[in-house]
């Protein structure tokens, strides 16, 4: 069969619509998410210029965040073990390296370097994330 067959155009053509319809949906979703964490943030920076206690502003930025990621797992989980790893293979790689970045400059990563830096004994903040680490000693 070649390339040519109507069949196999249509189910390219439609393979080709699906991908741009997840990009756009996927554009949608985390433009909406940085817009709510955006509008949170100064709500909180708001409660702090109200004269919020601290205590107040840092628990409802800790309960809120493990909602929102309680809530992402709840609506999202599957039984399938491809859909659980790699999301059936449909994510496209803008958003798969955003993850991966996300997670490689994630908090443990960060407080990994500032463990490294003290263990060291140097008073230098290291100036960069992976690969050697520039500090004054």
């Amino acid at each position: 069969m070649s390339d040519s067959h109507p069949r196999r155009r249509s189910a390219s053509a439609n393979s080709a619509t699906a991908e741009r319809s997840l990009f756009r949906l996927l554009c949608r979703y985390y433009g909406l998410f940085t817009l709510g964490f955006l509008a949170f943030v100064l709500l909180l920076g708001l409660g702090e210029q109200i004269g919020l206690p601290r205590i107040l502003i840092g628990y409802t930025f800790l309960f809120v965040t493990i909602g929102l990621y309680a809530g992402i797992g709840v609506m999202s989980r599957t039984t399938d073990l491809a859909e659980y790893y790699v999301a059936g293979r449909r994510v496209p790689a803008f958003f798969n390296g955003m993850a991966t970045g996300a997670d490689w400059m994630s908090a443990a990563s960060f407080i990994g370097l500032a463990a490294r830096s003290t263990c060291w004994a140097t008073t230098a903040w290291p100036l960069c994330w992976g690969g050697p680490v520039a500090t004054a000693s």
